[in-house]
C-alpha cells in the first residue's frame, strides 16, 4: 500500500471513531460518577476519573417522566456537550439526588396550582387567579393557542403569556 493510502485510511478511521464517539450514550451511575456542590451553588462532577468543575442537569422528559433520563452536560447554552445520561435519578446516592433535584427545580421552575380561585375570560385572554405551592398568583393565558396542555386524564400544564408554566396535577 502507498503511503498516501495509509494516511487516507488513518483519516477515515479517525472520522469513524469521532462519529461513534458522538453517538455513543454514556450512562452515569454511582459506580462511575461522583457529584458535589460548589461554592457558587453549582454542581461539579468526577466521571470516570475526569473532573468537570460545572455540570448542568437537563430532563429528557420534563413533564412525563421527570426523574428518568437526566442528561448531564458540560458547558452552557449552545456550547454545552452531553457527558452522559442518568437512567433513573432515584438510583443515585441520596445526596446526589437532592443536589441534582435542587438544580432541576431551578431550571424547570413550575409552580403547582393547588386551587383555582377564579378564571375570567375577556378580549381573547383568560385571567387566572390561583393558589400555588408558592403562594397566590395571577397570570394571563391567551385563548385558543394551545397554552393548556393535557398530559394525562387529570393532569394539565398551563403556559401564560410570558412563557411561565404551571402544573395542575389533578383537575378534579
Amino acid at each position: 500500500m502507498k503511503e498516501e493510502d495509509l494516511k487516507s485510511n488513518d483519516i477515515i478511521q479517525q472520522q469513524q471513531q469521532a462519529v461513534e464517539e458522538m453517538f455513543t450514550i454514556r450512562y452515569i451511575t454511582p459506580q462511575n460518577a461522583v457529584f458535589k456542590g460548589t461554592e457558587g451553588g453549582f454542581v461539579a462532577m468526577t466521571y470516570e476519573g475526569k473532573e468537570y468543575p460545572r455540570v448542568m442537569p437537563y430532563r429528557a422528559f420534563p413533564f412525563t417522566d421527570p426523574d428518568k433520563y437526566i442528561s448531564i452536560r458540560d458547558g452552557i447554552g449552545n456550547d454545552s456537550k452531553e457527558i452522559g445520561i442518568i437512567k433513573d435519578l432515584n438510583q443515585m446516592p441520596k445526596e446526589t439526588v437532592e443536589l441534582l433535584k435542587r438544580q432541576l427545580d431551578i431550571r424547570y421552575f413550575m409552580p403547582v396550582i393547588k386551587k383555582i380561585n377564579d378564571i375570567k375570560e375577556e378580549y381573547g385572554y383568560s385571567y387566572w387567579n390561583v393558589l400555588t405551592d408558592r403562594g397566590e398568583c395571577r397570570f394571563t393565558v391567551p385563548l385558543g393557542t394551545g397554552n393548556v396542555i393535557r398530559l394525562s386524564e387529570n393532569r394539565l400544564i398551563v403556559a401564560d403569556i410570558d412563557g411561565n408554566r404551571f402544573e395542575v396535577p389533578d383537575i378534579s
